[in-house]
């Protein structure tokens, strides 16, 4: 199950961006970030404006961490998801949820912007519908937004 977070949060969010193997934090950040360098990341998360989800497994361990930085127009999306519980649907759930969060907000597009090599969210990003374009070793994917409607209304946990 996908929850939103609050400031209250900060510790699971660092705990889990702490627990993702350094390769999976360089694929995640496009540069090897410190312990330090996560911690400094997750203190200026502003919950007033962003949003902030995470996904617990069966046994209520979080697994995976969702960013939602709004925007003007458009939400920027970061997402990590502990090895063990990839291929199981958890980041197509990241970015259901992401995407309903920020239709509901009025915005049009969903985008991330990340390495090439990583591979894994590519993957998910295709699965989920987003176009996608490559240069220069990064690459965007975009999402179209619909129209917020009763039909597409999520409620926030």
């Amino acid at each position: 199950m996908v929850h939103r977070l609050n400031a209250g949060a900060r510790a699971i969010v660092r705990t889990r961006l702490l627990a993702l193997p350094v390769e999976d934090r360089w694929l995640r950040f496009g540069g090897s970030l410190s312990v330090p360098a996560v911690a400094a990341y997750v203190e200026v998360i502003d919950f007033r404006r962003d949003e902030v989800f995470v996904l617990f497994d069966d046994a209520l361990e979080a697994v995976g961490i969702a960013h939602v930085a709004l925007g003007d127009a458009a939400a920027d999306l970061g997402i990590s998801i502990l090895p063990r519980a990839r291929g199981r649907g958890a980041g197509t759930a990241m970015v259901v949820r992401a995407a309903a969060h920020a239709r509901n907000r009025l915005l049009s597009t969903l985008f991330m912007h990340r390495l090439a090599e990583n591979t894994a969210i590519m993957h998910n990003a295709r699965k989920s519908g987003m176009s996608i374009v490559t240069a220069a070793g990064d690459v965007d994917a975009h999402l179209a937004l619909l129209p917020a409607s009763v039909r597409h209304a999520t409620t926030t946990l």
